[in-house]
């Protein structure tokens, strides 16, 4: 039993904590990739936006990476496409080949359709969940409930963004940015977005490409602030004019009288004020590391994790929970 978990492991590090790699670098590299349980809270301070008088410059320039990755929620996590008889005929070699090829196998590239355990508001966007997602922590697994807590108990912070997830890294490895949208949704963009880099380099290193905006009620006029830039992680709406509904189109979709959203319809809500949130750290793991900026607060945690303690774990509580309560064979 023990055997076929810890092969289940090795045949899957797609989907334990989103691990992707070619077959050769997964045989060569393994035992250079570490483990790290990230939490992160990004909360509000500064009380009421209306009344921020700081005013940021209009001329910003707000990019999300080239090469990123999504934070989901377990609901929509990848299913292996292996079964229990096949991990038991492999070997290590097959394993490893195996796992490439439920990667490439994967649709995940796949607009998401939202549904009521995805997450998100279900008439925002289609989720993209992209290659190799992240996979958030379940509530109960996080490890910062108490210091959320304590923020939105004061009446000048107000927490935009919780949320854990098991990361795998490659020393000195490129990493690619993880897409954040979080706090309160005007439209169709959220009021915090952008992304954040994690790397390990000798320490932990964070970077933020982050921008909080302000958003005011559109009565008509102009905003003097830049386009927010498309989340490449969610899906455009687009119009069909010949019926006069939103839809969300997939890739391939091609409609005669469909137009982008953006280009069409006066928003509810036009842009006010947008601040960058660009800050980098250098960080130890097994410490709370609390970052400043004058709008935006960050609590960040690296925790060493061990998936293979962690598969261990689950087989001996089930091979425990079967001795406790053995089958019962028929009478003859």
């Amino acid at each position: 039993m023990l055997q076929k978990s810890l092969l289940r492991y090795l045949t899957l590090p797609l989907f334990v904590g989103g691990l992707s790699c070619s077959v050769n670098a997964q045989e060569s590299e393994a035992s250079d990739v570490t483990w790290y349980t990230v939490e992160l809270i990004l909360f509000r301070q500064g009380g009421n936006p209306d009344h921020t008088v700081e005013q940021w410059r209009n001329d910003i320039r707000m990019s999300y990476p080239l090469e990123w990755r999504s934070l989901i929620p377990q609901s929509l996590a990848p299913e292996p496409l292996v079964s229990d008889e096949e991990i038991q005929s492999l070997s290590d070699d097959s394993a490893m080949s195996l796992a490439a090829s439920n990667g490439d196998n994967n649709p995940a590239s796949e607009p998401v359709l939202n549904n009521e355990d995805d997450g998100v508001e279900n008439d925002s966007p289609a989720l993209i969940i992209g290659d190799d997602p992240l996979i958030l922590l379940a509530p109960e697994e996080l490890q910062l409930s108490e210091q959320v807590e304590k923020i939105q108990r004061n009446n000048h912070y107000r927490v935009l963004f919780h949320g854990g997830w098991h990361h795998p890294f490659v020393e000195r490895e490129k990493e690619r940015g993880i897409i954040i949208s979080a706090g309160d949704r005007f439209d169709h963009h959220h009021e915090l977005e952008g992304s954040i880099e994690l790397k390990l380099q000798r320490y932990l290193h964070l970077t933020t490409n982050l921008w909080l905006t302000q958003f005011a009620t559109n009565f008509g006029e102009e905003s003097e602030w830049p386009e927010l830039p498309w989340p490449p992680n969610r899906q455009r709406p687009i119009q069909d004019l010949s019926t006069n509904n939103w839809f969300t189109g997939g890739f391939n979709q091609s409609f005669n009288n469909e137009i982008q959203f953006d280009s069409l319809v006066e928003k509810s809500y036009v842009v006010k004020n947008i601040a960058p949130v660009e800050v980098t750290r250098r960080m130890r793991s097994n410490e709370l590391h609390y970052i400043d900026h004058p709008l935006v607060g960050i609590l960040v945690q690296f925790t060493p994790y061990d998936p293979l303690e962690n598969v261990q774990e689950d087989v001996i509580a089930e091979d425990e929970g079967a001795e406790q309560n053995p089958p019962i064979s028929s009478p003859n």
